[in-house]
């Protein structure tokens, strides 16, 4: 219980700092609102226990499976915890706060209502019950393990009610943690296409759209009205079927990102050089107008003829030459000699070249 009590102070009164994108508490702050929300003693509790305060923490958040971790911050102790500053604060807004006192049922909870413009809590009775199947009934007296399924302030007839159950619920799985490759260091706005190979870790899947989601250490910085500090950004990796697990490792490079909505594409394999694809996409339409001119037919058939042409224009290395054959585009051919616009030259046909335009060759 006092693990669910640390991450509950950690979550309302924790800041965000240093130490990543999640919120953080130092321990002598952790004591002294202890103190003042549950009545009880952190300091006492572990003396109880036969341990220092900072034995009985790193004790308590050793095995890591709330998400919450001990760290060490300069000469102080600190629990973190993965959320950012919104999520934690939402979540210690809606969790309940419990008694649990000797001789009673269950114990009492806090419940809140607005009296006026005034906040008032009490104290209420709560009442507690266990999800079971009907086709594996339990017996009286029968001491089970169980897991917290919903809480609800006025569940029982106007008074608060706990439910648990002996399978995990659907926000529990959710809530377990989450894989990823530690605090991200990669900003999005430095991000480019084909930058790669990144070390990738499988966070989850969706065969909903087909795509496996991963973390290669990717954030972005979040506003201060959204909580402020950096918030982890995901790539997508399309598949038709999304056969991944979660955890598995990969490497993997981007294909494509988009600042505006703040997300980027992954790829198993470099992606296709742009320049190549403009090229070859230039190359068919430049083609696709030959064939549909019906001039295509006649190039290939005069291919190594000579005729004379009228050059149109020059670049430092290339002439650009009209031939004098009816109907003909303008050729390229590579530049040997100076001309000027204007002049007249000998040229060789010699076919389409790999750019779908008319080669030529310059005759001495």
């Amino acid at each position: 219980m006092v693990r669910y009590n640390a991450m509950y102070l950690a979550c309302k009164h924790g800041s965000v700092g240093e130490l990543g994108d999640g919120v953080a508490i130092k321990m002598k702050s952790m004591v002294q609102h202890y103190d003042r929300e549950f009545g009880g003693s952190l300091s006492m509790f572990a003396k109880s226990h036969e341990e220092e305060l900072g034995e009985m923490f790193l004790r308590l958040f050793r095995s890591n499976d709330l998400g919450m971790k001990i760290l060490k911050n300069r000469n102080s102790l600190v629990l973190y915890v993965p959320l950012n500053k919104r999520r934690a604060r939402e979540l210690a807004s809606r969790a309940a706060i419990i008694q649990c006192k000797r001789g009673e049922h269950t114990g009492l909870a806090k419940t809140k209502r607005f009296v006026g413009n005034n906040n008032v809590v009490t104290l209420k009775a709560l009442s507690a019950a266990l999800r079971a199947s009907q086709q594996h009934p339990l017996e009286e007296g029968r001491v089970v393990t169980a897991r917290v399924l919903d809480y609800d302030s006025k569940g029982d007839h106007g008074e608060p009610l706990i439910t648990f159950s002996l399978q995990d619920s659907v926000r529990a799985r959710k809530n377990r943690v989450i894989p990823s490759l530690g605090d991200p260091t990669i900003k999005l706005l430095d991000l480019k296409e084909g930058d790669g190979p990144f070390p990738a870790i499988v966070v989850s899947t969706s065969p909903r759209v087909k795509a496996a989601f991963l973390d290669i250490g990717v954030y972005r910085k979040r506003g201060k009205k959204f909580g402020g500090g950096n918030q982890r950004v995901l790539g997508m990796l399309s598949c038709d079927d999304p056969k991944y697990n979660k955890g598995q490792k990969l490497d993997v490079w981007v294909d494509r990102v988009s600042r505006q909505s703040g997300r980027f594409l992954l790829a198993l394999r470099p992606p296709a050089d742009k320049s190549n694809a403009k090229r070859d996409k230039n190359h068919s339409k430049r083609l696709t107008k030959l064939v549909e001119s019906g001039i295509l037919e006649s190039i290939l058939e005069k291919t190594g003829h000579e005729c004379r042409g009228i050059v149109k224009a020059a670049s430092e290395k290339y002439l650009y030459v009209r031939p004098e054959l009816d109907g003909f585009p303008v050729g390229v051919a590579p530049k040997e000699i100076d001309h000027k616009e204007g002049d007249s030259v000998l040229v060789r046909l010699d076919g389409i070249d790999e750019k779908g335009q008319l080669a030529l060759k310059l005759i001495q």
